[in-house]
């Protein structure tokens, strides 16, 4: 069963469309973490241009909306993915968001732009689902949302320094205010066709040999060869599963604690990202948690 909402979405008369821009309904994907503000800016975009249906044989709730990025293309269809604090596919909605985000969900087009949404008053939590975003390779732009709360907690975001180290735009997004949804659409239209940045943090020199190994052999990208390496369990074929088995046993002759590797490694570059992006040090002021929880 499916529903539908009519009404004109929110109009972004002030984007001006990129030279050459293929005049096509786009795709766009949004991912964050529950509670982010993900769907607030759902609603800012689309107004009430929605449908609310299930994605093909499960009861995972699939919203999809129209977004008018500017007067002069055909409306985007914006895809709001369940909220999710990875990709690896632990629950069923993991697994949608993962099948959606890599163009693989039945009935649903690949996403030309993945808008990642980031609380700004939780950096290092959301910036995990970033990383494993930013690996697929696609067109990304962050969307910073609470910002406003972050300012009244005296939390100030270095937007340069961090898009900087993410290497894609990071737009911050007031959606109860229409704040920043502007620079978002253009943001996003500036990303489609690009390619995205890859994975940012590196393993240990070993760890990066195996990986490299299993990308020339049979793996398409980096991020599926380490996804398989360090997986528990993922279908694939006897020579792949072989040749990860071959793989493993190397990394375990020289690290007992292998398969540790890549959560230590994401997170030390999080810490590093979060960090670089608020000045003053993480310890030399209470958190923005704490601060929020004398505001409210």
């Amino acid at each position: 069963m499916s529903s539908t909402l009519e009404s004109p979405s929110r109009a972004v008369e002030s984007v001006d469309v990129p030279a050459g821009r293929e005049a096509r309904a786009l795709v766009i994907a949004l991912a964050g973490n529950p509670n982010a503000g993900k769907t607030s800016i759902f609603n800012a975009l689309t107004g009430l241009r929605q449908k609310v249906a299930n994605y093909p044989g499960v009861t995972v709730e699939r919203k999809e909306g129209v977004w008018t990025l500017a007067p002069d293309l055909p409306p985007a269809s914006l895809i709001d993915l369940p909220g999710l604090y990875s990709l690896d596919a632990a629950s069923i909605d993991e697994q949608i968001a993962r099948d959606v985000l890599a163009g693989s969900m039945i009935d649903t087009s690949a996403p030309d732009v993945i808008i990642a949404v980031v609380d700004a008053t939780n950096l290092e939590r959301n910036l995990y689902l970033v990383t494993q975003i930013l690996e697929m390779g696609r067109p990304v732009v962050v969307a910073l949302t609470m910002v406003d709360l972050a300012e009244r907690a005296e939390l100030v975001i270095n937007v340069e320094k961090m898009s900087e180290s993410l290497g894609v735009r990071v737009v911050p997004v007031t959606a109860k205010h229409s704040r920043g949804l502007d620079d978002l659409a253009r943001a996003v239209l500036e990303a489609v066709g690009t390619e995205g940045p890859g994975a940012q943090w590196r393993l240990s020199s070993q760890a990066e040999e195996e990986v490299m190994r299993l990308t020339s052999e049979a793996w398409p990208r980096r991020a599926e060869a380490m996804r398989d390496l360090y997986a528990d369990e993922l279908p694939m074929d006897a020579l792949r599963r072989e040749t990860v088995g071959l793989a493993r046993e190397r990394l375990a002759r020289s690290n007992p604690q292998w398969w540790q590797e890549p959560v230590t490694a994401r997170y030390r570059w999080i810490e590093s990202v979060a960090g670089g992006a608020t000045p003053g040090g993480r310890d030399e002021r209470p958190s923005a948690t704490e601060k929020i929880d004398r505001l409210v």
